[in-house]
């Protein structure tokens, strides 16, 4: 049911935990600004046969290399971080709740609906939505009058429709079990079909009231990351590129490369 207090940012949310959502939001961008460490840089396994053809091909130097792909990895947790920003601000609608670590994104507390909210349904490979179904029917088969939801948040077109999907040789057919846009989504949640809408619409301005308050900081250069591996690939008569690929590959055959 949508909320008849007039809000100064949309009506379904309170202001208090809109700016709050987005105060979040601003911390985890700022967290991706402090300076790389190479143990960061390499906690996931970058693939430097990739960068190598990046470099080559956008005519990049190895430290402009290095620097594109620590913006990727950031870049990649920012949208992550998207996806948190909605799962927390649609757990302050009325009757929902988002718990962290709960099995679910999105509950409504008297059990009949469920969610798992991704930003883009294009980053889902096959065995995660798989996984995500499956998760989706348990909820259903729990929860006689639960309708389960995979919500897309940035979608090709507005939809809500049973999900039912093949993988390999199991087919998926759950009646309760719905694929839904973001746009639908947050009108089941809301009652109300322009809901997404506003929500687009009061970003900016809470952004811009949040940012009176609060100084987003520069980006660092990053440039620490390139200047460890540099010393490196020094200190072992290679090039930086070969470096990466003897760090990343450092347990294959034939590795180090000399």
């Amino acid at each position: 049911m949508v909320n008849t207090t007039k809000n100064k940012y949309v009506d379904f949310i309170s202001d208090q935990h809109f700016m709050k959502c987005v105060g979040d939001l601003f911390k985890a961008y700022e967290n991706t600004k402090n300076e790389y460490t190479e143990k960061q840089f390499y906690k996931n396994k970058i693939d430097p046969i990739k960068l190598t053809f990046d470099m080559k091909f956008n005519n990049l130097t190895e430290k402009e290399m290095i620097a594109a792909e620590i913006q990727r990895q950031a870049d990649k947790n920012i949208s992550n971080f998207i996806g948190h920003f909605h799962e927390e601000l649609m757990g302050g609608i009325t009757e929902f709740e988002h718990i962290k670590n709960a099995g679910y994104d999105l509950r409504k507390v008297d059990n009949t609906i469920f969610a798992e909210i991704k930003n883009k349904q294009n980053t889902v490979n096959s065995s995660s939505k798989e996984t995500t179904y499956q998760k989706l029917q348990r909820f259903a088969e729990t929860n006689t009058d639960a309708k389960c939801y995979w919500v897309s948040l940035i979608a090709g077109n507005s939809y809500c429709e049973q999900w039912n999907q093949k993988f390999e040789d199991r087919t998926y057919n759950h009646p309760r079990v719905y694929k839904v846009s973001g746009d639908r989504f947050y009108e089941i949640v809301t009652g109300d079909k322009h809901a997404f809408m506003k929500l687009c619409t009061a970003i900016p301005h809470a952004i811009d009231e949040y940012l009176e308050k609060y100084t987003s900081t520069l980006k660092p250069n990053n440039t620490k990351v390139y200047s460890d591996i540099y010393s490196k690939a020094t200190k072992n008569g290679v090039s930086v590129t070969n470096q990466l690929f003897n760090d990343n590959f450092n347990k294959y055959n034939g590795f180090p490369i000399k």
